[in-house]
């Protein structure tokens, strides 16, 4: 119960700290946020669809699986940093820091 609480604070907190308001003190460090950002959409993923997406039950239910798993990463609050931060890369300096990363 902790820990859930733990991330739930830790999410609220990134999405807050990725406003327009903030754009020009986050472009330093956009390669450790877009990393953090990506790793908190995979964790956060429920359970029960890193299993399903394991089985081997056909295309037609793996393609289910994965257009569910796509749904569920654009819904999550994280997705909406993540996409905030992906916009305030300008540059090719930026471009080439984040990319290795990922």
């Amino acid at each position: 119960a902790k820990q859930k609480e733990a991330q739930i604070l830790s999410v609220t907190i990134l999405i807050k700290i990725c406003t327009e308001n903030t754009s020009k003190y986050l472009r330093p460090h956009l390669k450790s946020l877009i990393k953090i950002l990506l790793y908190g959409l995979s964790t956060l993923e429920p359970k029960e669809l890193n299993y399903l997406a394991v089985q081997d039950q056909g295309k037609e239910f793996s393609d289910k699986v994965e257009s569910y798993r796509i749904n569920a990463a654009q819904s999550n609050p994280l997705n909406a940093g993540l996409t905030f931060c992906v916009n305030l890369i300008n540059d090719n300096d930026t471009i080439n820091a984040v990319i290795p990363e990922l």
